[in-house]
């Protein structure tokens, strides 16, 4: 992050907040998420990303400084790390017509604690707050994103694109005639179909790869990290792969269950909607030709 010098004379005032917060820094909006870190009397750029204080390699769900940036006001969170609380404000800020975040952060564990006679009420509430999360971020039968989760990070995702990424794949996956193996099995066949589906994206889609959801019914969205396409296809391709071979069964038969996906560049799209459709084209065009057909995958409809 350079620091110009207007950017030097708005942050000058760094000392005030060092005495009421625990740590301050400046993020940089948009898609590097680098941080300035205020020290005695200056600002100290770094390469570090702002998710790395928390002990995390990917962006924060529950990324207040993203909130902000998007909402266009001050947000606030009460995050927990290495047995602490922590309480985070994050407030918008445009610079030489360029945005960042002010977030200052401060440990209140002592503050949360104060009138505990032991340590359940204090994890009493830890646990309220990573339910809250969960609740908020996480779909109760699969355990992947949810669909809410989704909207933001393709939002951001799109912001970073228009700060110079180059591409952003998304997929979207279903159950191929899933009607039919809840009518011909049950519905609870379908579940099962459903978790074993979200179990396989929680194992290949890593944090480094990328983002898995739930996107409702038995379509699942997937938001790569990664901007290689071959990898992208890879990866779905061992997913689709190894759903085809799970041995399904259902009151002595067995079946087998496959899955369709369609993985688009939208990083042209305008909004969340319309990233939704360029993906989900492509799936109905796969399923449209027979499936599993080799090259379909390659270039968009957008090229």
């Amino acid at each position: 992050m350079v620091i110009s010098e207007e950017l030097k004379d708005y942050i000058s005032g760094a000392d005030l907040w060092l005495q009421m917060f625990d740590t301050v820094r400046l993020i940089e909006a948009g898609g590097s998420h680098r941080v300035c870190t205020a020290g005695s009397g200056t600002w100290i750029p770094t390469e570090e990303m702002c998710y790395r204080f928390w002990n995390r390699e990917e962006k924060c769900a529950n990324c207040v400084s993203r909130q902000a940036c998007r909402n266009g006001r001050q947000m606030v969170k009460i995050e927990y790390k290495d047995d602490s609380y922590y309480f985070v404000i994050a407030r918008p800020v445009t610079i030489e017509g360029r945005e960042y975040i002010l977030e200052a952060i401060t440990n209140i564990t002592d503050q949360l604690a104060t009138g505990c006679e032991d340590s359940a009420e204090s994890n009493f509430v830890m646990d309220i707050i990573h339910q809250l999360d969960a609740v908020s971020t996480r779909d109760s039968m699969t355990g992947l994103y949810n669909k809410a989760y989704l909207q933001k990070s393709v939002e951001a995702a799109l912001a970073e694109a228009g700060e110079g990424r180059v591409h952003v794949y998304m997929a979207m996956i279903d159950i191929d005639h899933f009607k039919q193996v809840n009518d011909r099995y049950g519905h609870a066949c379908g579940d099962i179909a459903i978790r074993e589906l979200a179990s396989l994206l929680q194992g290949y889609v890593t944090p480094s790869i990328g983002e898995s959801a739930r996107y409702g019914g038995d379509e699942f969205a997937v938001l790569f990290h990664a901007e290689d396409k071959q990898q992208c296809i890879q990866v779905m391709e061992r997913i689709r792969r190894e759903m085809g071979e799970i041995p399904f069964r259902s009151e002595g038969t067995e079946y087998h269950v496959t899955i369709s996906y369609g993985i688009d560049d939208i990083a042209g799209a305008r909004d969340y909607r319309e990233a939704v459709e360029w993906a989900d084209s492509r799936l109905y065009i796969y399923k449209r030709r027979g499936r599993r057909l080799q090259n379909l995958h390659q270039g968009t409809d957008h090229d």
